[in-house]
C-alpha cells in the first residue's frame, strides 16, 4: 500500500490524504505533489507531474512559460522601449537632456555660417567706453549670445595725490617764472631739497647734455614756478586720503553725474590730447555742436580716482586703472568761483 510521508514532520499518511494527520501541513505545495515510497528509509521526494503535463506536447509547456515571462519582463523595462514611448514622462525627460547627434556635415555648415557672418556694427555707446549709462548688449549669432562686460561705476574719492622729488644738481637749480632758461628767476633751490612736482608736462629741452621736460613745482608754502626736470631724482607719488577740498569733490560729483550741469561747465573748444609710451602726441578739439553725449569716467575696468591741486586756479582729476593701463587726466580751471573743464589728457598704455 502506497503511503505519503509528510515533508514537514515525516509521519506517514494515507495516499488520498491532503493534510498531515500529525502536524496538519498540506501535502499540496503550489501545483506540485510530493510523493514518497512506502519505505521510510527512502524518503526522497519525487515530483509527481500532473496528468496534463505527461503528454509529449505538454513536456515543453513549462519551460516555454518561464521563458515567456522573462522576455516580457525584459521588454517592459528595456531602455529602448522607454525612450521610444512619447507618452512616457521618463522618456520625455531623457529626450530633453540628451540632444540629438548632428551629422558632421551639418556641424561643418554651421561653423561656416558663423565664420562668414559679419559682426554687427556696435552702437555709439558701445564704441565710447566712457558712456554715461551702464548697458549690457546681447548679440545673437546662431543661438550663441555674447554679453560684453558691464562698465564699472566709479565713486569719486576725496583723495589727493602728490608727486615729490629732490634736487640732484650739486650746485642747486633756479626756479623760473616760465619754463625756459630765459624765464625770470624766482629763487634758488639747494641740492637735495624736496619739492612738490605739480606737473611734468612742460616743454622739452636739452641742458648740459640732459634731455627732459620742465617741471612745474611748489617750493615751500607759496612759491610756484618752473625748474628743469633733468635735475631731479627720487621722484615719488604720495596719496593723501580725505584731503581734497569739499567744494572740489562736490563739483566733480555733479559734473560727472548730471549732463545739464556738465554742459554748462565745459569751456569750448575742449582739448583732447592723447599720448602713449611709443606714440606721438595727438590733439583734437570738441566744439559745442559736437557735444552730444556726456563725458563719463566709467570704464570697462576697475579704476581709482584722486585729485591733484596744481594751483589755486587749477586742479586735475586723475582716473587710473587698478590693474590695467588706463590713465586719464581731466584738467579744470577755476575762474571767479566758477569751474570749467578745459582739457582731457589720455596717457593710457
Amino acid at each position: 500500500m502506497n503511503m505519503k510521508f509528510c515533508c514537514k514532520c515525516g509521519k506517514s499518511n494515507g495516499r488520498a490524504a491532503n493534510f498531515c494527520r500529525s502536524c496538519g501541513a498540506p501535502h499540496k505545495l503550489w501545483w506540485l505533489n510530493f510523493a514518497y515510497s512506502a519505505s521510510p528509509e527512502i524518503a526522497k521526494p519525487q515530483f509527481v507531474v500532473p496528468g496534463w503535463l505527461k503528454t509529449d506536447a505538454g513536456a515543453y509547456v513549462l519551460p516555454s512559460l518561464v521563458v515567456t515571462v522573462i522576455l516580457i519582463a525584459l521588454m517592459a523595462f528595456w531602455p529602448e522601449n522607454i525612450t521610444a514611448s512619447n507618452n512616457s514622462p521618463l522618456a520625455a525627460e531623457i529626450m530633453t537632456k540628451v540632444p540629438e547627434q548632428q551629422p558632421e556635415e551639418t556641424i561643418k555648415e554651421q561653423k561656416d555660417i558663423i565664420t562668414s557672418t559679419p559682426a554687427p556694427t556696435p552702437s555709439v555707446s558701445q564704441q565710447n567706453p566712457t558712456s554715461q549709462e551702464n548697458t549690457t548688449v546681447s548679440i545673437e549669432n546662431n543661438d550663441q549670445k555674447i554679453t560684453p562686460v558691464e562698465s564699472f561705476p566709479v565713486q569719486i574719492s576725496d583723495n589727493i595725490y602728490m608727486i615729490t622729488g629732490q634736487i640732484s644738481a650739486k650746485s642747486g637749480i633756479s626756479i623760473r617764472e616760465t619754463p625756459s632758461v630765459n624765464g625770470k628767476k624766482l629763487g634758488m633751490l639747494k641740492y637735495a631739497t624736496k619739492v612738490a612736482i605739480l606737473s611734468q608736462d612742460g616743454p622739452t629741452e636739452t641742458i648740459e647734455g640732459i634731455e627732459s621736460n620742465w617741471f612745474k613745482i611748489l617750493a615751500g608754502d607759496s612759491i610756484v614756478g618752473w625748474a628743469f626736470g633733468g635735475f631731479f631724482e627720487n621722484i615719488e607719488e604720495h596719496i593723501l586720503p580725505g584731503k581734497a577740498p569739499v567744494k572740489i569733490k562736490q563739483f566733480a560729483d555733479l559734473f560727472f553725474g548730471n549732463k545739464d550741469f556738465q554742459g554748462k561747465h565745459i569751456r569750448f573748444p575742449l582739448k583732447f590730447r592723447s599720448q602713449g609710451p611709443d606714440t606721438e602726441e595727438e590733439e583734437e578739439t570738441m566744439l559745442p555742436g559736437d557735444y552730444k553725449e556726456p563725458l563719463s569716467i566709467n570704464f570697462r575696468e576697475s579704476v581709482e580716482t584722486a585729485f591733484s591741486l596744481i594751483s589755486p586756479e587749477n586742479f586735475t582729476l586723475r582716473v587710473r586703472g587698478k590693474e590695467s593701463g588706463i590713465l586719464v587726466l581731466y584738467n579744470f580751471e577755476i575762474q571767479a568761483d566758477e569751474i570749467f573743464l578745459v582739457e582731457v589728457l589720455d596717457l593710457s598704455t
